[in-house]
């Protein structure tokens, strides 16, 4: 049987090539025919953004010098000036700088030199330049302002031009021609989280009770005079964008919990550098504890106080169990922040920066503003610190006093909070809740926010006072989704 077997195999073993062959291409030929070409059905359009910004120096005669003489800088200054303004009309928030070209003179004409011109230069009331004029540079790349002007925005400048006092002879004869120029260019960089929520601000000019809903939601401009920390400040600097109201769009994913965004702030950092930084605070307070209970009383002095050293060194830092200060005379109690504390992410987004521990003198008759500058003076309890560079900090009581809505609110004394502004106050929680701040007239006592709404100075061993903490977090933290509502609050990303 065997050999039968072989023999044919041997006789058709052709045939069975070939037949082998021919399936082997049927079933080539049967993928080939499975292939499929697939289109969409639907056109991809990509528009590119535009470009809209907007010189206008129509309201000027131009920029023109002759037949004028040397004057002192008070003469000079004295004039009315060359004014121009310089709009964003586009969609997205656009970098510029502004150029003051020579122009050409006729055949026969000498130029006057920059090193004999005097210039200065205003944006919005606020002086940026006052110099000779060859310190901004040299043609075609004399420099006036740069910067990044953000959508809607609308900047007026006043140039001022003179001969200086101190030119001789020698300038005798020559004339000076300009002409501005504007270059322009949209960042195609992601905004960073503070950069993208002031785009979103609304402007000083709108009230709240004029405000759409979908506007009352968003941030307020508050604009502030200078405390004594911060009396070489710009204007833009004192500008603050703070969430008010009872229900805005401020909440935050920061540490797996929930946050609120308090507002977006210039504020320094370790080194002195000055920044705009997003500001937050925990929604849910992490216990009761004492704000310090040195001696009987405890002592106010932030830089020494027992819970800023749990929330910057300590347990909830490190996110861990300890001790913490409860009670008068050095009392303590457990705590375990094993889940609640800070994580190595969270930390990772937090920056550095300067709070201020000015504080009032006298506890009536103190409106939020009042509040804003006494805690940024320099007014302290005999030896201390006027401030404390660090972490984790505490809401001001002018932070408390800001989040109500409505102006009849920023003109209520904090110590006689009414019920209108407790109730349209997304900061008021019906707890008590201690504030970073001291009251500069004694020892022991600090302010806190009363569960009645009220903020009054309290001795800092009280132990029945909630904890919310606050920090200010790095200005290369961005958002990545969300849109701040309590169903789907933003979600943060440190580029």
């Amino acid at each position: 049987m065997e050999e039968e077997k072989k023999k044919f195999l041997k006789k058709h073993r052709m045939s069975l090539f070939v037949i082998i062959s021919v399936i082997v291409m049927l079933i080539g030929l049967s993928y080939a025919w499975l292939q499929l070409t697939l289109r969409g059905t639907r056109d991809l359009t990509l528009t590119v953004g535009t470009l809209s910004l907007e010189l206008d120096d129509t309201m000027s005669s131009g920029i023109a010098m002759s037949e004028v003489v040397p004057v002192s800088d008070e003469d000079g200054l004295a004039q009315e000036g060359y004014t121009f303004t310089l709009e964003n009309k586009g969609k997205i928030a656009s970098d510029y700088t502004v150029y003051l070209d020579d122009l050409d003179i006729m055949e026969g004409q000498t130029r006057l030199p920059d090193n004999f011109i005097k210039y200065q230069l205003t944006r919005d009331g606020e002086e940026l330049d006052f110099d000779l004029l060859n310190t901004a540079g040299e043609h075609p790349n004399r420099v006036l302002d740069s910067g990044t002007i953000r959508k809607g925005k609308k900047y007026t400048y006043i140039l001022k031009m003179w001969i200086d006092s101190a030119a001789g002879n020698e300038i005798v004869g020559t004339i000076f021609k300009g002409q501005l120029r504007v270059e322009a260019v949209q960042s195609t960089k992601k905004p960073s989280a503070s950069e993208l929520l002031v785009e979103k601000a609304n402007s000083t000019a709108l009230a709240y009770e004029n405000a759409t809903e979908e506007e009352k939601r968003e941030m307020f401009t508050f604009t502030h005079k200078a405390g004594t920390q911060q009396l070489d400040w710009l204007a833009d600097e004192l500008t603050d964008y703070r969430y008010i109201g009872i229900n805005p769009n401020n909440y935050v994913v920061f540490n797996d919990e929930i946050w609120r965004i308090i507002g977006i702030f210039t504020v320094e950092d370790e080194t002195g550098k000055k920044e705009r930084r997003m500001k937050i605070i925990r929604d849910q307070s992490i216990g009761n504890y004492s704000w310090d209970n040195k001696s009987v009383y405890g002592i106010n002095d932030w830089n020494n106080s027992l819970l800023q050293q749990v929330l910057n060194n300590g347990p909830y830092y490190n996110r861990t169990s300890g001790i913490c200060p409860y009670g008068q005379s050095d009392a303590t109690l457990s705590c375990d922040f094993s889940n609640s504390g800070l994580t190595a992410e969270a930390k990772g987004m937090i920056g550095k920066a300067k709070w201020y521990l000015g504080g009032n003198t006298e506890i009536e008759n103190i409106i939020t503003s009042q509040s804003y500058e006494s805690e940024r003076s320099s007014t302290v309890y005999s030896g201390r610190l006027i401030n404390w560079v660090g972490e984790v900090g505490l809401m001001y009581p002018s932070d408390y006093g800001y989040a109500a809505s409505g102006n009849d609110c920023l003109t209520t004394v904090l110590d006689n909070y009414n019920s209108g502004c407790m109730e349209t106050n997304w900061l008021f929680n019906s707890l008590h809740q201690w504030a970073i701040t001291p009251y500069s007239n004694g020892l022991y006592d600090v302010f806190m926010v009363l569960s009645s709404g009220l903020v009054t100075p309290i001795y800092a061993f009280h132990e029945e006072v909630d904890i919310r903490p606050s920090v200010y977090l790095k200005s290369n933290v961005s958002i990545i989704k969300g849109d701040g509502s309590i169903g789907d609050p933003y979600q943060l990303k440190l580029s």
